[in-house]
């Protein structure tokens, strides 16, 4: 998890679940989930890449979303670079869809 989504985390009081998947006592994929009222974002999917294209991301993907709907969401959400065709393809796999683009700015130096 980069550090600045742990210090977010650690700042945010919102309910949130996390979730790491192991074989052989190495941890191989995790996700973070957190809930804001009807919603449900999700934060840092992340596979090893020995471990990509098994059903890994999609299960817990799947499991975090059956948690958040017990706890009252109806939506999650979620961004992904749109050149990670991969991520992509599973998240479209799961019903998602893109709502609209963004893009990072940042201040060059003159």
């Amino acid at each position: 998890m980069g550090h600045s989504i742990a210090k977010l985390m650690s700042v945010n009081t919102l309910p949130k679940a996390y979730m790491t998947v192991y074989q052989a006592n190495q941890p191989v994929a995790c996700v973070i989930g957190v809930l804001d009222h009807d919603y449900m974002g999700i934060y840092d999917v992340i596979t090893g890449a020995a471990y990509r294209r098994q059903g890994i991301a999609k299960m817990m993907l799947y499991h975090l979303m059956k948690w958040a709907q017990s706890q009252g969401a109806s939506y999650t959400y979620l961004q992904v670079g749109e050149n990670n065709q991969a991520a992509i393809q599973l998240y479209a796999g799961l019903g998602f869809e893109e709502v609209y683009r963004y893009w990072y700015r940042v201040l060059l130096e003159k």
